[in-house]
């Protein structure tokens, strides 16, 4: 019976179709009114016209949904460029937890510090961990050789603008949150912020850094946690490997206790 009630309600149209037929057939038999008549006849009409636009709307949507998913997918419904997306501080106006990756990621921190301690830290209370390549490092040289043809010494210099970005944080005062950066000894080819990253909302970007590309042509891509699943959970892990394997550098608490 219950199972008869759900095909009911799930085909209420036809349902009420059948049943006005039925009465109308009926009345009609027993010589009910012909104005009562013909406005069953009409419901019943109406009803099943509408039955039949319901279905063909269903069956046009699927009909796109299957050319859809017959279409190949292009690589352009996945890497972007840097334009394609908004303000760093719209994409982490709500994070907790943010990490940043990268060879010396100077231009997050030239342009957003403020945002960074005002708002992330010392507002909102977010942990941010910032993994750099060591300036002391040999990969320095021939990193900085395919970073669109930079010299050593450039970059070693942008690393060491972060450093002090970060300990001008430091010395500013953090009240709520938490900063640390560690050093790379080797860096993979790729730039990442995350976001969240352990959180079921958890999201990243990659950016593909390639060989002596400039920052606006280099592909990106957003990975997503409930989305992307297990590329999401490589990269993840490929991050997490890199921070405990690198060394500590610069951490709020250090500061706060007089290291």
């Amino acid at each position: 019976m219950t199972k008869l009630w759900r095909i009911l309600l799930n085909n209420l149209d036809t349902s009420l179709a059948v049943i006005l037929s039925i009465v109308a057939a009926i009345y009609g038999v027993f010589g009910g009114s012909t104005t009562v008549l013909l406005s069953a006849i009409a419901s019943t009409l109406g009803l099943l016209a509408y039955g039949i636009i319901r279905d063909r709307t269903a069956r046009d949507e699927l009909l796109a949904e299957v050319r859809r998913f017959q279409q190949r997918p292009s690589a352009e419904l996945f890497f972007k460029d840097r334009s394609a997306y908004g303000p760093l501080q719209e994409t982490l106006s709500s994070a907790r937890h943010i990490c940043f990756l990268g060879p010396s990621v100077v231009t997050i921190f030239s342009q957003c510090t403020g945002y960074l301690i005002g708002e992330k830290l010392n507002k909102h209370g977010a942990t941010i961990q910032v993994l750099l390549l060591d300036p002391d490092s040999p990969a320095v040289d021939w990193t900085a050789a395919w970073i669109t043809e930079l010299i050593p010494e450039n970059l070693c210099r942008d690393i060491e603008r972060t450093l002090s970005y970060v300990e001008w944080m430091i010395a500013y005062g953090i009240k709520a949150g938490s900063i640390e950066v560690r050093l790379m000894r080797v860096i993979p080819n790729y730039s990442m912020v995350l976001i969240d990253p352990a959180e079921p909302n958890g999201r990243m970007f990659v950016e593909f850094i390639g060989y002596r590309s400039e920052l606006t042509a280099r592909p990106h891509i957003e990975l997503q946690r409930k989305r992307d699943g297990e590329w999401y959970k490589y990269y993840y892990q490929q991050y997490c490997r890199l921070w405990e394997e690198s060394q500590t550098r610069l951490t709020s608490q250090l500061k706060d206790q007089g290291a």
